[in-house]
């Protein structure tokens, strides 16, 4: 195997699937695992942080869950990380639930193409050498350069989070997303 995971990140989700993004973005993860890479796929997103798209009970994990079992996944070979709700969250917990306490080395992480410079950005930023990280992406909407710079932008809005902490400082991350950021410090 290649990777210790194939890691699926959330768009949003219609009912008990993702939407036409997330469907693309699990269609590239079973791929993976289907050609061998990885015996194991994990699903990422508890609700949207859109308060509207948040109102659906079925977790966007679950959501990505469900079409992956659809396409010919054991039910058995998908994880899932319910915690976390935003771009920020998904490596910090995906680190402290999943990658850390199972000693992965390498993952590979399967985004959307307009969000593919902030993920990329985050995930090393948290993990540091931790672990090996590739990344994946479905070219969606990558023409779309509102899209790509709002995701730019929002780096900026990680780093004052996150401010002082150390790359790879898994422990750290975890203590401050709980602190300081608005999705995360009243639960």
């Amino acid at each position: 195997m290649e990777y210790d995971a194939i890691i699926i990140l959330p768009n949003n989700n219609e009912g008990n699937l993702p939407n036409e993004v997330g469907k693309i973005m699990c269609e590239l993860g079973v791929d993976l695992y289907k050609r061998g890479l990885s015996d194991r796929i994990v699903t990422q997103g508890l609700h949207s942080n859109n308060l509207e798209l948040s109102r659906n009970p079925i977790t966007l994990a679950q959501a990505l869950k469900n079409y992956a079992v659809s396409l010919g996944v054991p039910f058995n070979k998908i994880l899932k990380e319910e915690h976390s709700v935003d771009t920020a969250g998904h490596p910090i917990l995906l680190a402290k639930y999943f990658a850390i306490p199972r000693k992965w080395k390498k993952i590979c992480v399967v985004t959307s193409g307009y969000h593919m410079v902030r993920v990329a950005y985050v995930f090393e930023r948290v993990f540091g050498n931790k672990l090996k990280i590739d990344f994946i992406n479905d070219n969606y909407l990558l023409e779309d350069n509102r899209k790509v710079k709002d995701q730019r932008d929002r780096i900026s809005v990680f780093e004052k989070t996150f401010e002082g902490i150390k790359s790879g400082d898994i422990e750290e991350f975890y203590k401050r997303l709980y602190e300081r950021h608005p999705l995360y410090k009243n639960r």
